[in-house]
């Protein structure tokens, strides 16, 4: 992944975590990005500039994710912008509405660097998860459902 490439937006209320996620987007090797720490600042940041992608955690401040992925996507001209939701609940009733709002898939916190680069990747090039972008594994005509992406604690670049 290159810088020119891959613009990601970063939204996560904790700072820690969004200085930890810089280091992580630095180890695969995306450079450019934008990090914020609410919704709203999502939203303006999606209104200024394009982006490949963002990784947007479920707690954003007053701004909920599903509104954020309506009001910051399709509003302002970032409807190629891939979504990726992260999460530290694998609830799957909580992570419905936000993965049909338009998040093409889920990472569950903590997740190592190469499951954030596949599914950078996959999304990026193919507008949905990497497993799902492999034409031969799907039935002709079928949704692909969004997926949540899990790692075993010792693999896990800790967030």
């Amino acid at each position: 992944m290159t810088n020119e490439e891959t613009p990601v937006l970063v939204v996560d209320e904790n700072r820690k975590v969004t200085a930890l996620l810089e280091v992580l987007l630095d180890r695969i090797g995306v450079h450019d990005r934008v990090v914020v720490h609410d919704g709203y600042e999502a939203v303006r940041a999606l209104e200024e500039r394009r982006f490949a992608a963002a990784l947007v955690d479920t707690a954003t401040g007053p701004l909920d994710p599903v509104t954020l992925a309506r009001e910051g996507t399709a509003r302002h001209g970032n409807a190629a912008c891939r979504l990726l939701l992260m999460t530290m609940t694998p609830d799957p009733d909580r992570l419905r509405p936000m993965l049909d709002a338009g998040y093409h898939c889920a990472l569950l916190k903590p997740f190592p660097p190469a499951a954030l680069r596949a599914r950078l990747e996959g999304v990026v090039r193919f507008g949905r998860p990497l497993m799902s972008a492999i034409p031969f594994l799907r039935k002709p005509h079928t949704r692909i459902e969004p997926t949540v992406v899990s790692t075993p604690p010792q693999e896990a670049f800790m967030i």
